[in-house]
């Protein structure tokens, strides 16, 4: 596979939206049938790992040709199976509640379940935003991208505290009434400032450095979602 450095895993983000789209229209013939059967999740799934994943015609790591046609150890084959086995099927059983409670299954659900996925989706956003600040800057500085390193705790954890306090947040609005009357505007300058100083703080001591145009900008997608 190409280094972790690379241009192409920088677009490669971005690109997904077009794998989705593919699957997206492939499924659309099948919505009725998946959607009216008792185990449609399942079915779904086993048409991902028999066609898509085992018996797929690339020769991929994970499938029959892979392990055919390609130098990579058998066990590299059976390591990467669970991840693999894990996300197609947290994808199928979810398309699948989707398409059951196409308006939404929230409304059917317990106010906690609401309560617990907007914090792990204001979590999820957070993230993405701050990775896309962080690649940017790290494209436009020219700098070396090191797997080993930026995957290290140390750096990853400078996300820790702004996920931490989004996570207080957004608990604290759907809990408490101290931000009902407060506006969206008024908010989300708070949440950015309270953000950026964080991330000032952790760059400062543990990072033995703090980047000030990172630490304003790097929170401006987390806090604005």
């Amino acid at each position: 596979m190409i280094e972790f450095g690379s241009g192409s895993t920088f677009w490669g983000p971005f690109v997904q939206p077009i794998r989705g789209l593919i699957i997206g229209l492939v499924l659309i013939p099948f919505r009725s049938f998946l959607a009216e059967a008792k185990y449609g999740w399942l079915y779904l799934w086993l048409i991902f790992v028999g066609i898509g994943i085992l018996s797929t015609p690339a020769g991929a790591p994970c499938s029959i040709e892979g392990m055919v046609y390609t130098k990579l150890p058998l066990w590299f084959h059976f390591f990467g199976l669970p991840e693999i086995l894990g996300q197609t099927l947290v994808f199928s059983v979810l398309l699948y509640i989707y398409m059951r409670y196409p308006r939404g299954i929230m409304d059917i659900l317990p106010p906690a379940f609401s309560v617990v996925f907007q914090l792990l989706a204001g979590a999820c956003f957070a993230f993405i935003g701050y990775a896309v600040v962080s690649i940017l800057f790290a494209v436009v500085g020219n700098v070396d991208i090191s797997a080993e390193a930026n995957l290290s705790l140390k750096v990853q954890g400078i996300f820790i505290l702004p996920l931490v306090f989004k996570f207080a947040i957004i608990m604290y609005s759907n809990l408490g009434k101290g931000l009902k009357n407060v506006k969206r505007e008024t908010l989300f300058v708070i949440v950015w400032l309270i953000n950026a100083v964080l991330l000032a703080v952790y760059q400062q001591i543990v990072l033995n450095g703090a980047n000030p145009a990172y630490a304003v900008l790097a929170p401006v997608l987390p806090a604005r979602r």
